[in-house]
């Protein structure tokens, strides 16, 4: 599938991290919006974790998906990954207790970077060509696309 060169499988495992406390290898490179290690190559980028099971496994993953037994998104040792289908891998996700992961909203995110008073604050501060979004953004400390989707009441993820 991928058809990597030497140079290139050099270039992707520079990416992982093997000695960590971890068992898992960490993809230390780029990542996605959702957490998953990506690999660029050739004008591409591909999940990191399907490069590794084909480069590791000598397997191409075709449209198979390529779960992960540690739940780990960035992990890509080999020992870790297997190939399943969507319904494989929704039934591991259930299995796990991971499906209502998504749903979270505003606090209960572990990624959330406001608290719902920063967010109240700002709707109440903005002020057009008074107090603007990108004033804002760099008072909060995210991107004026944040501030301008509080302002809005636009959920995002």
């Amino acid at each position: 599938m991928y058809n990597l060169s030497e140079e290139e499988i050099r270039r992707f495992e520079k990416s992982i991290d093997k000695i960590s406390n971890s068992p898992c290898w960490e993809w230390v490179g780029g990542k996605n919006w959702y957490g998953y290690g990506r690999f660029g190559f050739r004008n591409k980028r591909e999940k990191a974790h399907r490069v590794a099971y084909e480069i590791y496994n000598k397997k191409n993953p075709g449209k198979s998906f390529v779960c992960h037994s540690c739940d780990n998104p960035l992990c890509v040792n080999p020992k870790h990954l297997w190939l399943g289908t969507i319904q494989d891998n929704n039934k591991d996700r259930d299995k796990k207790g991971r499906q209502f992961l998504n749903r979270q909203k505003g606090e209960e995110r572990s990624d959330h970077k406001l608290t719902e008073k920063q967010v109240l604050e700002i709707r109440a501060k903005h002020i057009p060509w008074k107090y603007s979004p990108y004033r804002l953004a760099k008072e909060y400390n995210v991107s004026p696309s944040v501030v301008v989707n509080i302002i809005k009441r636009i959920k995002c993820r």
